[in-house]
């Protein structure tokens, strides 16, 4: 193939430009750096997707989920058929999970409010753990540790590490359910959240409990209440 010098110069010019174009469509620096292979799993078969067995903490009464990762990310949650909570069901709030942990405007780094009507402001995590540390010798014993409701190992993690400095460990819950914690310690003396055997039930009576919805575990509850509308059905009583 001859080429004279007007068309070498052309086709220099497009290969420059998809050069370009090609380069622009790749993946930024800041990627590389989270996707990092130091710190994906030692099981990672890159192109193949990983499924781990876990629960929901956060939002239900511990549904029972499998998490689809791929790459080292959580990529899909679907409902864990040999869970005995929810078996295999799943809602909306499991795909919300997802959004939750890559919202651009999540918390991502450690945020200091340097007065008492100042702005939160972010700082670096060794900046933290000076303060941090500071912050537990000058304690005294006067520690409280605040989180969100913990269960299981966690909890008893949080739990230890309070009492390590004198402290105690404080869950707090926007949605309480203190009424009915209350209530059924006073009627069958447990300070804890029943679980109700709907599925053998012959009547509900719910007074503007959405349990269905958002109360509980709505994927539990929908496996039970489908229970419950088979066979000999029950009576459902919404007030």
């Amino acid at each position: 193939m001859k080429l004279n010098r007007r068309e070498f110069l052309a086709l220099t010019g497009k290969t420059a430009a998809g050069a370009v174009i090609f380069a622009a469509c790749g993946l930024p620096e800041r990627e590389l750096i989270v996707q990092s292979p130091v710190d994906l799993p030692e099981d990672l078969v890159r192109g193949e997707d990983a499924w781990y067995a876990t629960s929901m903490g956060d939002f239900t009464n511990g549904d029972g989920v499998l998490v689809r990762v791929m790459q080292g990310r959580a990529k899909k949650i679907e409902g864990n058929p040999d869970h005995p909570v929810n078996r295999g069901k799943a809602t909306a709030r499991y795909d919300s999970a997802l959004q939750l942990l890559y919202h651009p405007d999540r918390i991502s780094e450690p945020m200091l409010r340097y007065s008492k009507n100042g702005n939160l402001v972010g700082i670096s995590w060794d900046q933290a753990d000076t303060r941090f540390k500071e912050a537990l010798s000058n304690a005294n014993g006067a520690l409280t540790v605040v989180t969100n409701p913990l269960r299981g190992t966690l909890g008893s993690v949080a739990s230890k590490f309070a009492a390590q400095y004198g402290g105690k460990h404080m869950a707090f819950d926007p949605v309480e359910q203190g009424v009915l914690h209350g209530a059924v310690k006073s009627v069958f003396g447990q300070d804890q959240l029943p679980t109700f055997d709907v599925s053998n039930a012959h009547t509900v009576l719910s007074f503007g409990a959405d349990w269905l919805g958002t109360w509980g575990s709505p994927a539990g509850n929908g496996v039970k209440y489908g229970e419950f509308r088979e066979g000999d059905r029950g009576y459902l009583i919404h007030a």
